[in-house]
């Protein structure tokens, strides 16, 4: 019990410097690379116009240009959103459907 007690006291103590170090930390703030820089909004449009395919790890979606209407399912907006049932992306105003397993886009 003594022990559990010195322990929890020890991680209180401490939390604040750990908390700091981690805020401080290269990894965690990317300002910190000097080698990092953000886009410019021209790099930005250009990088987006000429994207013409999204690779996951469940599957490839090709940029379309199609007035299909959505699917009712199966739709996402933000490539975090995928999964194995996605049927297209919607990401920055662009549309990018899913491209059937074994074929080249």
């Amino acid at each position: 019990m003594a022990c559990t007690l010195l322990l929890i006291g020890c991680i209180v103590i401490t939390w604040p410097f750990i908390e700091d170090a981690m805020n401080n930390g290269q990894v965690s703030n990317p300002s910190a690379n000097p080698n990092l820089r953000h886009l410019t909004e021209a790099e930005r449009q250009q990088i987006l116009d000429t994207t013409d395919a999204i690779v996951t790890k469940y599957g490839t979606f090709k940029r379309t240009t199609t007035t299909q209407p959505l699917p009712d399912k199966g739709v996402v907006y933000d490539t975090k959103y995928v999964n194995k049932n996605t049927k297209v992306i919607i990401k920055d105003g662009r549309r990018f459907d899913r491209v059937p397993d074994g074929s080249k886009f």
